[in-house]
């Protein structure tokens, strides 16, 4: 394990559930989108929706499912499918109440701020998503799990070998993603949990106290900051 560094915390960030809802977006396109561009009855577009959540709770991408459950679809449709998709979840996207402040607020205590979360179906995208919904210029260090390390506990090793911070907080929506790491990462490095909930739930429920959970990124920050001289 490389050596810390006294004074160093770094403030490691999910993005979707954690400082966006980029969720409303999906039921729009599976209702709608979907059915006019793939001919699916209304009763198989809600079956898809659910599927979709079925999905997100197990960490599938869309071309890992898609090809199996929507009828007819080919190569070239899934590209088309797959715009649309991320042009709807993208203009319904919001940033989260209090995630601005909060971010500032941890700059302003000089916390070292990344985002580690992985990538979106369409390759180079998490970036740009992160410029437009203005939030970018937040984070000191950009990894992109899938493009620039292959699992999130990568991502966090890196961080650590390249910083060597006195403390380390990654937080997640996902108590899955958080398991992962727990059995992969030291204890050293904090897991945390964002409270988080969409059109169906069970994605983001969580065994009760196998994380440390948290309302919002405020609450995260505050919890950090009192073990700060």
């Amino acid at each position: 394990m490389t050596a810390m560094n006294s004074g160093i915390i770094i403030l490691a960030l999910d993005y979707d559930g954690v400082l966006v809802d980029s969720y409303r977006g999906i039921a729009d396109f599976y209702r709608r989108d979907l059915r006019e561009l793939m001919g699916v009855s209304k009763e198989e577009a809600d079956f898809l929706l659910y599927m979709e959540y079925l999905s997100e709770g197990i960490g599938l991408m869309r071309e890992d499912w898609w090809f199996k459950f929507i009828p007819g679809l080919t190569e070239e449709k899934f590209d088309e499918l797959i715009t649309r998709y991320w042009e709807r979840r993208i203009e319904e996207t919001v940033v989260l109440p209090g995630v601005v402040e909060a971010l500032k607020l941890a700059r302003s205590k000089n916390m070292l701020i990344a985002h580690v979360g992985y990538r979106d179906d369409i390759y180079g995208l998490k970036r740009e998503r992160l410029e437009y919904d203005g939030l970018a210029g937040f984070f000191d260090e950009i990894i992109v799990v899938g493009e620039d390390a292959p699992t999130r506990h990568d991502a966090i090793q890196l961080l650590i070998e390249k910083h060597r911070p006195t403390r380390i907080v990654y937080v997640d929506d996902k108590a899955q993603n958080l398991y992962v790491m727990s059995k992969r990462l030291p204890p050293s490095v904090e897991l945390f949990k964002i409270s988080f909930s969409s059109l169906w739930d069970f994605p983001w429920k969580t065994p009760s106290g196998l994380f440390m959970e948290f309302r919002n990124l405020s609450e995260v920050i505050r919890f950090i900051l009192r073990d700060v001289k």
